[in-house]
């Protein structure tokens, strides 16, 4: 009888255990989705429209990629009426990405208040400020192969292989201009050592003239 007591007290120890556990169980839940309300609550919407040039990518082939702040990503496809939505964007700063063949699209990024108003701007130029619903306009057309540039001779004369030219051109046709005949060298050095001569010849004639005077004056002493 003991033994059936101490078993109806251990039975009755799990029943509430258990009961105990499902309570926090639930509670746990309540609590998760509570929060998961709460954050479904700071979600708001973010929509816009793109403005493409006749004859380019269709608007049912243009996508549009909102990375947010935490590293994950949203995708939107543009609309017939090329205008988009993103139905659940949390509060933070965004950036968007629009994809479209052919086209160039400037990042925008996204202010987002829990409030639910949304600040737009231009990554490039942050003073420039969009207004909701965004509009959306390509940048330029994308290029993907390199245009031929036309011959320039100014960009010609600046290569390595241009200077290299005007040097070989330069050593054979003004070089051989600035060169001094040899005759010519022979006559000019010439002069000037007749010139070197004639100076040392007169100098030692000076102190001659002296010495005559000199002799003069004790003559008549």
């Amino acid at each position: 009888m003991h033994c059936a007591h101490r078993a109806g007290s251990c039975s009755a120890s799990v029943y509430w255990s258990c009961v105990s556990l499902g309570d926090g169980l639930s509670a746990l839940q309540l609590a998760t989705g509570q929060q998961q309300e709460q954050q479904h609550s700071l979600r708001h919407p973010v929509s816009g429209r793109i403005l493409l040039p006749e004859g380019t990518t269709p608007t049912s082939r243009v996508r549009l990629i909102l990375t947010l702040d935490g590293g994950d990503q949203q995708l939107a496809w543009a609309r017939p009426d090329a205008s988009f939505r993103f139905h659940e964007v949390p509060p933070g700063s965004h950036l968007l990405d629009v994809v479209a063949m052919g086209l160039v699209f400037p990042q925008v990024r996204l202010d987002i208040e829990k409030s639910g108003q949304v600040t737009a701007s231009l990554v490039e130029h942050p003073l420039t400020l969009m207004q909701a619903p965004l509009l959306l306009r390509p940048v330029s057309r994308a290029e993907y192969f390199e245009i031929r540039q036309p011959f320039n001779p100014k960009a010609f004369l600046m290569s390595p292989m241009g200077l290299a030219m005007a040097f070989g051109v330069f050593s054979l046709v003004v070089l051989p201009m600035l060169k001094v005949d040899p005759e010519e060298a022979k006559d000019l050095f010439g002069a000037k050592d007749g010139e070197a001569e004639s100076k040392q010849v007169q100098q030692p004639e000076r102190p001659q003239i002296a010495s005559k005077q000199s002799r003069g004056h004790k003559k008549h002493n």
